[in-house]
């Protein structure tokens, strides 16, 4: 069926429907009445509007409904492309999901692990500070013992030299000793003498005695 059985001719144009309407033949009064719309229009429907044939106003209407048809067709293959391009977008943003939940674990993995380091350094400061307080412990310990080993050094040097007079001392001692003690000899020897002589002093006495005695009796 051409358009030009249609009576009236009525197409879904959107706002242009009612100047197809005004444009048809039975209508050429009105349009008279709507010059300034008539001026609005396209240089086509301007032609048609002034006057042209009913089959020019045809063969418009079919280029229009072609352009619609088209750009209705423009339309379907745009929002197919849309609808294409929400899909990978679609599939993009659930890989993205999964790549930030993967991501996510391995940042929650990474962060436990950080922790951990942070707990390992923690115990190994809290342990060397531990192993520095020990060494200062043992260098203060190490300190003292020098001083005592010092004291007692000076201890065993002193006990040396009263060891080393004592020696002196005794052997002062000794000598005088054996002094005393050759003198006492000597004393013995000179006593021993003495009692020697006045053993024989007192055997002279008896003899002497005895020859007086003896002389006496004779007499």
């Amino acid at each position: 069926m051409s358009l030009q059985e249609t009576s009236p001719p009525t197409v879904a144009l959107g706002f242009e429907q009612c100047w197809i309407r005004t444009l048809m033949p039975a209508n050429r009064s009105k349009a008279k009445d709507s010059q300034v719309q008539v001026r609005r229009m396209a240089p086509v429907e301007r032609e048609v509007a002034l006057g042209a044939s009913e089959e020019s106003f045809a063969a418009v209407l079919e280029a229009k409904i072609q352009q619609l048809v088209q750009r209705n067709q423009n339309l379907v293959e745009h929002s197919e492309q849309m609808r294409n391009e929400q899909l990978r977008l679609l599939k993009r943003s659930k890989e993205s999901e999964i790549s930030i939940a993967e991501l996510e674990a391995e940042q929650s993995g990474l962060r436990r692990l950080q922790l951990e380091a942070i707990a390992k350094i923690g115990d190994q400061e809290r342990r060397l500070a531990e192993a520095l307080r020990e060494k200062e412990a043992l260098q203060q310990r190490m300190q003292e013992m020098d001083v005592e080993t010092r004291a007692l050094s000076e201890m065993v040097q002193s006990a040396r030299n009263e060891l080393r007079l004592a020696k002196e001392r005794t052997k002062e001692k000794d000598s005088t000793i054996a002094e005393f003690q050759r003198q006492l000899d000597e004393a013995k020897n000179v006593q021993q003498q003495q009692a020697n002589k006045l053993g024989k002093f007192h055997d002279l006495a008896e003899m002497l005695g005895s020859l007086a005695s003896n002389k006496e009796n004779k007499h």
